[in-house]
């Protein structure tokens, strides 16, 4: 494996060994469902796969030899401990995650409680309980403790400890001090697709790609890092099997992101339309998901999972160029 220093910050920048600067519905409630609806062999076997094949070593070499030298990993903190065992690892689902000479971020994306009152904190509701419960914090602390005991000897470039914090009393997250370096580390667009998004899609990326520059032009010039989303799009069988229901979520703009509430927004009040659409009516629709998998066998579930390998995947050309463009502002 290759030796990368943990990044340290220099001023306002964030830089590696010698100096250089660098750019750095609710998970939990669908793998229940699944789980109650195909049994626990074959919906373990399904997640495995899925996480095993959304992010290989494919993926970093292509990602490295696009010349882009920093990959954060996000990840869910129940993947490794949960509130019915808390403080008790979970030691089959550490792993080692290549970054094949880029510089690896490991970055807790759902703490215990939730941190935030989106979806993506994989809390049950809009309170992020995280932020007012003392044990929640210690269990996130202790996570931390044991993954960084476990990945010391491996060449990590660092840790982003908490995603996106939303503290309702504003009181128990303490205030950012000037002078310190700024990483934009979670950005991107909704891209569209002509089987979702019909005539005029094309040109809707187009202008996407355009408006990313434009920002990446910004950060250019006041020498901000940067990390992007996006670089493949998923084909193949998932989105055979899941088509017909992915068109009904589109209609019903269920997800948080890329969501057209063209035909459904009259019915919303700004209130209901956070917490119903993306929470109550997302619920009801997680069984319906669940039902595709029903018959199934373990040779049929590994094809769906391996919809997200690399090579199956459609590549965004016209963004990896844009990145590329970019790549060595701040060198």
């Amino acid at each position: 494996m290759p030796s990368i220093d943990i990044l340290k910050v220099k001023g306002t920048d964030i830089v590696d060994k010698n100096g250089n600067a660098v750019y750095p519905g609710r998970e939990y409630q669908i793998r229940d469902t699944l789980t109650k609806t195909i049994g626990p062999e074959k919906a373990n076997f399904y997640f495995d796969k899925f996480l095993e094949y959304f992010f290989r070593v494919t993926d970093a070499k292509f990602y490295k030899n696009l010349g882009l030298n920093c990959i954060t990993i996000p990840f869910n903190s129940r993947h490794f401990e949960d509130d019915m065992n808390p403080r008790v690892l979970k030691p089959e689902d550490f792993i080692w995650l290549a970054g094949e000479g880029t510089c690896t971020i490991l970055d807790m994306h759902t703490v215990p409680g939730g941190q935030n009152a989106d979806w993506h904190s994989d809390s049950a509701h809009h309170v992020a309980e995280f932020c007012t419960h003392k044990d929640f914090q210690g269990r996130a602390i202790w996570l931390w403790e044991q993954l960084a005991t476990h990945y010391k000897s491996n060449p990590f470039a660092g840790y982003n400890t908490l995603n996106e914090p939303c503290d309702p009393i504003h009181s128990s997250l303490q205030q950012c001090k000037n002078n310190l370096p700024i990483w934009n580390r979670e950005f991107g667009h909704v891209y569209t697709r002509e089987m979702f998004d019909g005539p005029g899609w094309e040109e809707t990326n187009k202008s996407c790609i355009l408006l990313l520059r434009d920002q990446l032009e910004v950060y250019d010039q006041q020498r901000i890092p940067w990390s992007t989303w996006l670089y493949k799009n998923i084909e193949t069988q998932y989105i055979k099997l899941f088509k017909k229901f992915l068109l009904k979520k589109l209609r019903l703009a269920i997800d948080a992101w890329e969501a057209d509430s063209t035909a459904i927004g009259h019915i919303y009040t700004p209130l209901e339309y956070r917490l119903a659409r993306n929470m109550l009516l997302a619920e009801f629709l997680i069984q319906e998901w669940a039902d595709h998998f029903v018959g199934l066998d373990f040779e049929q579930l590994d094809a769906v999972a391996a919809s997200f390998k690399l090579e199956h995947c459609v590549q965004r050309e016209e963004l990896n160029k844009t990145l590329v463009m970019h790549k060595d502002a701040r060198q």
